[in-house]
């Protein structure tokens, strides 16, 4: 960086906010048709079987499962 840098921005760069009101036009409307839950799968009550991977293994598990208290996760 160079020592002859400007150290602030210029009064005329500085964006100054306006207050208005939006017109009609550029207004958003939603329109909701229908349950857009209802497209959504269900989730199993229970998970599934441990499976060990490539990062997350069994000893791993072990650990996490010796730091916290039953039913944490």
């Amino acid at each position: 960086m160079s020592c002859f840098a400007k150290k602030y921005k210029l009064e005329v760069l500085k964006v100054k906010l306006v207050l208005g009101t939006l017109l009609e036009r550029f207004r958003i409307i939603r329109e909701i048709v229908g349950d857009p839950l209802q497209e959504i799968p269900k989730l199993p009550e229970y998970l599934p079987k441990f499976k060990p991977r490539e990062h997350y293994t069994l000893e791993r598990k072990e650990k996490l499962d010796m730091m916290y208290e039953e039913g944490f996760l």
